[in-house]
């Protein structure tokens, strides 16, 4: 059994505009618990990115995951990018909390391999031995804040994943890499031979079995919305076939009850805060994923003008991937504002010229029509991009006010403070000074911005142009 990018999810959630819940951990330890009573060989894993970024996750910084987790019985777990979303104490705390180990084979702290890490674990079942090799993205370092990842080096993940391959492969009869590579993911069977299952973490996607070179890629999903069910079948030592398939974690399921009573109880602590009403959505604020880091987002824009709002400043920038999901027309709470941005980001102003801003906006629109976080949201300003052109020289023209940028002109930016310490691959800005640290959390900004409008009615301004986009 295998899951991913969890990502805090405990509690089931309606997406986007769906009428029907999903998801939910509480229904996933007991399919567990079901399926591991009738079969006894069942080994359980994770592919990184559990513990945090939903409100009740971040408030006790993973703790009822973990313990979650634990009851379920998971057997190995790989760390993803977003296990780093907070300080390193966190984590080694998570991993001393966990009955089961936490595995990346490629991660160093201050050029050592940490003691709460392991690079990879053999795992036995029905007689027969699985080696479980955890690989975290090379690239983790630009998705989460600075601060967290200070000292932390990772190594290439297909040179680290070739080594354990090699330590293991005569010594079990599967060899499985809990691989949270986003797009790596895909090239890990061409680089690395002896691989017999990938899980894929970090995309976020729910796919069948795709076979690789002689490597099958299995795609899990997220949001404890799905858990991946692996039957590999064997004759003598050899394996020859399977079969996969998702089981989607719907409201028809039942609950597991004493995970239910922990989960409210962890809830309550959090509702009594984060019931408080701060305002109202006039309209549909669209936080999804396909759009903030596609295209221009009317919530986006309202993220974005919070952050001028608070300071003075010429322009603002928000990366899409910080905006985590959307408010129905209707009340805004506070837990609403923690939803959307639920990363402990301070907003910061930097002197950048034009030019660095230019060089931000390319480095925004690299990936399109990938759907990536570094994607920019922006206020006081309009951009227009050519997806046609080559990555780099995509960005046609910018605004600022209702002028032509100037390259040379020097221009007061806000934005959070994970933009500016070069997160994202926005290493531009973490070269300009930073005149002015606010102190104060992007979320607050957000509550303080929609407590002061009232109703808040954002709409598509044409911040940003798109030519020859994605159909």
């Amino acid at each position: 059994l295998v899951t991913s990018d969890i990502h805090g999810y405990l509690q089931p959630y309606k997406p986007g505009t769906s009428k029907y819940f999903i998801g939910g951990m509480s229904r996933m330890a007991r399919f567990v618990a079901d399926f591991k009573a009738v079969n006894p060989n069942v080994v359980l894993l994770d592919i990184g990115d559990a513990p945090y970024n939903t409100n009740v996750a971040n408030m006790f910084q993973g703790k009822p995951v973990m313990e979650i987790m634990n009851r379920m019985g998971y057997d190995a777990m790989a760390i993803g990018n977003h296990d780093f979303d907070f300080p390193q104490d966190a984590m080694k705390r998570n991993a001393l909390l966990a009955d089961f180990p936490f595995l990346s084979a490629n991660t160093y702290v201050n050029g050592y391999y940490p003691a709460h890490l392991l690079p990879r674990t053999i795992l036995e079942s029905a007689g027969r031995k699985i080696a479980v090799i955890g690989l975290t993205g090379h690239s983790s370092a630009v998705y989460t804040h600075p601060n967290n990842v200070k000292g932390i080096t990772y190594r290439d993940h297909f040179a680290a994943a070739a080594e354990q391959v090699e330590a293991v492969r005569s010594k079990a009869d599967v060899v499985i890499a809990l691989a949270h590579m986003h797009g790596d993911n895909y090239k890990l069977p061409v680089k690395v031979a002896g691989i017999d299952f990938e899980m894929g973490g970090g995309n976020d996607v729910v796919a069948l079995p795709q076979l690789i070179g002689d490597t099958w890629l299995v795609s899990p999903g997220k949001h404890s919305e799905a858990v991946g069910v692996l039957n590999i079948n064997f004759v003598g030592g050899e394996i020859v076939g399977f079969n996969f398939g998702h089981v989607f974690i719907s409201e028809n399921l039942p609950e597991d009850e004493s995970v239910t009573k922990l989960i409210a109880g962890y809830a309550g602590e959090l509702d009594v805060k984060m019931g408080e009403v701060i305002g109202a959505a006039g309209v549909f604020l669209d936080g999804e994923r396909a759009t903030v880091r596609l295209k221009e987002s009317n919530l986006g824009n309202l993220v974005a003008d919070a952050l001028a709002w608070v300071v003075d400043a010429d322009i603002a920038l928000q990366n899409g991937g910080g905006v985590r999901a959307s408010i129905k027309q209707g009340p805004i709470t506070l837990k609403d504002a923690y939803t959307v941005l639920p990363f402990d980001n301070r907003i910061v102003v930097i002197e950048a010229t034009g030019d660095t801003i230019w060089k931000a906006l390319e480095n925004g629109v690299t990936p399109y029509p990938s759907a990536a976080g570094q994607f920019l949201q922006v206020s006081g300003m309009k951009y227009t991009f050519d997806a046609a052109k080559p990555a780099g020289s995509r960005i046609v023209s910018v605004t600022v006010g209702d002028k032509p940028i100037e390259l040379n002109k020097v221009y007061r930016v806000v934005a959070n403070d994970f933009l500016t310490g070069g997160g994202d691959f926005y290493t531009m800005l973490a070269e300009c000074e930073v005149v002015l640290d606010t102190k104060l959390w992007l979320r607050d900004a957000f509550t303080e911005y929609v407590r002061r409008v009232g109703t808040v009615a954002p709409g598509l301004e044409g911040r940003i142009t798109i030519l020859n986009g994605a159909k």
